[in-house]
């Protein structure tokens, strides 16, 4: 970046005052890379102006003149967008026959397996275990016989 900062491409657009503008010349005259500056930027300015200008015809100048405005309708679907509905209505059938083949699995399956024998544990000596445990008195039928809870302040037998 130049000493002259904006200033120098002011200049080189023809949009500074005749005070300004002898400012700007009077610090080329003393300073070399400003003055490269200005003269990379003078050439730059004449290529640009011989390059040729873009035709109406031009495919991306058509396709932006084409762009809607904010709250007009949108356009019509183009071919991508055909690609893609067709891929989602692929994606579709082949999920709905996958979950028909599932549920059809499902239903032929066969006969659940036998049971296997039936294993009932032994309730009383649960019941009992658990009161020495907890301090608690179980409740249950006959066969379980009660254990006094035993407290901190006895002393144990």
């Amino acid at each position: 970046m130049s000493h002259l900062g904006r200033r120098l491409t002011a200049l080189i657009d023809g949009e500074l005052g005749a005070t300004e503008r002898d400012r700007v010349y009077a610090h080329l005259v003393t300073c070399a890379a400003c003055r490269a500056e200005a003269n990379e930027l003078r050439a730059l300015k004449k290529r640009m102006w011989g390059l040729p200008d873009l035709a109406a015809g031009d495919d991306l100048t058509q396709r932006l003149i084409e762009i809607p405005g904010p709250g007009a309708p949108a356009p019509l679907p183009g071919r991508r967008v055909n690609r893609r509905r067709g891929r989602y209505v692929a994606l579709g059938v082949a999920s709905c026959v996958l979950a028909g083949l599932g549920v059809t699995a499902f239903t032929v399956g066969g006969s659940p397996p036998a049971p296997g024998p039936r294993v009932t544990p032994p309730i009383e000596m649960y019941s009992a275990e658990h009161a020495i445990t907890t301090g608690e008195v179980p409740v249950g039928g006959p066969a379980v016989v009660p254990v006094p809870a035993l407290s901190s302040s006895s002393p144990a037998p």
